[in-house]
């Protein structure tokens, strides 16, 4: 049976792309029997929407593609444009005998498909952790990739060590906190120095928030120095899926793990947005906050009202809605820990499942 080699996988993810933005679903060289979804749904080349509203894409960078040549598969994430308006588009295509034979697609066009933070411009612009070369050295095998696509979700595995330079992205955004070291020794009595250290060293770096990547900072541009990005660590408390999926490509040192999160979506309590938004909470870190989020009605600390200036309109208060997050973990993994973490995130519906996995 013949084996695609790098290129050819990654020209099979060119191909799907090009097909949309041509409308012509017929360029992909489909097996004679295929499997495919589009937000989890069974779906169709024919049949998907996407087919027929994207209009142009951004070529990808190489980090943008994640071959796995072993298993046949490449994990591709790109953004596209939908009559002017950017949107993000992830996925994976498996091939046998040169032909597609599974093709796995998410499409979001706003925070409220993802869940949270959203950007598809930031691709253009991500940490240079993506883009950095990577000495044979500091390459890991993959056999060591594939247990750090393993532990992504399955905590009892262990956690990687990760640099301390490294992001946290989410649907192409930089994760940005407003914090001062003095903010954290108040609000984090157990961080460590090397944490402190993190935050000092962003502080003193350049600013270039006019670039793409950062859609939801303060609108207060003054204020913007006491931005720092957070970390890409793998929390303790992390989500777990016995069916994760992964994929693994050891020439970049780059893994994908595939994962269905459930949990909620709570009010988002940022007080410079006057506006109407939610947030999503995985189930595994509700934990200390649940009890005090469920009663928000009570708790003056999860009021975002309170001290509000009264000429303003009150802020409604969403209930916690219970939802599932079709999850795309990737990381950048060399020189022995994780150094970037991009989380790719599609809402679903309470009580949802892979379909990928239905049988397992």
């Amino acid at each position: 049976m013949p084996t695609l080699d790098r290129e050819r996988l990654k020209s099979l993810a060119d191909l799907l792309l090009e097909s949309m933005a041509k409308r012509d679903a017929t360029l992909l060289p489909l097996a004679r029997t295929y499997a495919m979804t589009k937000n989890n749904g069974p779906s169709s080349p024919g049949m998907a929407d996407i087919w027929r509203t994207v209009t142009g894409y951004k070529a990808p960078a190489d980090f943008q593609y994640v071959i796995d040549t072993p298993a046949q598969q490449v994990f591709v994430t790109a953004e596209v444009d939908e009559g002017g308006v950017p949107a993000l588009l992830w996925g994976r295509l498996k091939a046998e005998d040169e032909l597609i034979t599974e093709i796995e697609l998410y499409m979001c066009r706003s925070n409220g498909d993802s869940g949270f933070m959203f950007d598809p411009t930031g691709l253009r612009n991500m940490p240079k952790e993506w883009t950095a070369s990577v000495p044979d050295a500091q390459k890991a095998s993959r056999e060591r990739l594939t247990e750090i696509a393993r532990c992504v979700f399955d905590p009892g595995l262990g956690t990687p060590e990760t640099s301390q330079e490294g992001y946290l992205v989410e649907n192409g955004e930089r994760v940005m906190g407003d914090i001062t070291v003095e903010k954290m020794r108040e609000l984090l009595p157990w961080a460590t120095k090397e944490m402190f250290a993190r935050v000092e060293r962003e502080h003193a770096l350049p600013k270039e928030y006019d670039k793409p990547g950062y859609a939801s900072l303060l609108p207060d541009k003054s204020r913007h120095a006491e931005l720092i990005g957070l970390g890409c660590d793998l929390m303790a408390d992390r989500p777990a899926d016995d069916h994760a999926r992964i994929l693994v490509d050891e020439v970049q040192g780059i893994v994908v793990s595939l994962g269905m999160v459930p949990g909620h979506t709570y009010p988002s309590f940022y007080w410079w947005y006057p506006i109407l938004e939610t947030a999503f909470v995985p189930e595994s870190m509700l934990l200390d906050n649940q009890s005090r989020r469920e009663n928000a009605d009570s708790d003056p600390s999860f009021d975002p009202n309170v001290g509000r200036d009264p000429s303003l309109p009150c802020i409604p208060l969403s209930k916690p809605v219970p939802a599932v997050l079709s999850t795309a973990e990737v990381y950048r993994f060399f020189d022995g820990r994780i150094q970037g973490e991009h989380r790719l995130m599609q809402i679903q519906p309470a009580g949802s499942t892979s379909p990928w996995t239905v049988g397992e």
